[in-house]
């Protein structure tokens, strides 16, 4: 196992982690690849990414997953997909937390892009 863990804050931010891949001047930049163990017996291992929760005054963090923008090309694109099963495939699941106050809870909104092109 390995475990990246940095210190606590007893004051101020707490430390950051950034996972990045090289930077390139002519060809493709490096990748960054996070994929669970295999196993040839039973279940591979999962992925989690979340937040931690908040503190009594506070908001939990975000997640945002996007990609960069192409400067001179296309930009890159984002696939959400279960893999393929002899048994029954896997789901995908988008939820939005409850809410104890009279705002309700949160939206799902999806939107497509559009084109500046004459």
């Amino acid at each position: 196992m390995i475990q990246l863990q940095l210190g606590e804050a007893t004051t101020g931010v707490g430390a950051s982690v950034i996972l990045q891949g090289g930077e390139a001047a002519q060809l493709t930049g490096g990748d960054v690849d996070i994929i669970s163990g295999y196993s040839a017996a039973t279940t591979s291992g999962s992925i989690t990414i979340e937040t931690a929760n908040s503190g009594t005054c506070g908001a939990s963090g975000s997640i945002l997953l996007q990609t960069g923008t192409g400067y001179e090309g296309n930009s890159g694109w984002v696939n959400i997909s279960t893999g393929c099963a002899a048994g029954t495939p896997g789901s995908i699941v988008v939820s939005v937390g409850d809410s104890d106050s009279s705002s309700g809870g949160g939206d799902i909104i999806l939107t497509a892009g559009f084109s500046t092109a004459s």
